[in-house]
């Protein structure tokens, strides 16, 4: 609520805002060791962190992992099975009042691991 001040003081007003985060941005997807993934994604100034998937199915229905990513634009994923194709994407998580203000998936990569 917005209420005037000296000769504006009779008026007052109400306005409401949707806030919208940005969507996610990959930059590269790379295999790096046996069963690793190197995952780098461009900075979001309004992001406290982010989150990453990677799937072994393209439409992430399957063999999905959800990763919090704390802080940064890069991180390494291991533990994952040699030479099979994986799909990740990335998407900027903020945290206002207590809830969590996701941004949209970024578009995903598939990536061979070696």
């Amino acid at each position: 609520t917005v209420t005037g001040k000296g000769k504006y003081k009779d008026y007052s007003g109400t306005a409401s805002f949707t806030i919208k985060m940005k969507k996610g941005a990959l930059s590269s997807v790379k295999s790096r060791k046996k069963g690793q993934l190197a995952i780098k994604w461009k900075k979001d100034s309004q992001a406290h962190y982010y989150q990453i998937q990677i799937s072994t199915s393209k439409n992430f229905k399957s063999g999905v992992r959800t990763v919090d990513q704390v802080k940064g634009t890069a991180c390494i994923q291991k533990d994952l099975a040699s030479g099979k194709r994986y799909y990740v994407r990335v998407r900027p998580v903020r945290r206002v009042n207590g809830k969590l203000w996701q941004g949209a998936w970024s578009s995903a990569k598939k990536v061979k691991v070696k």
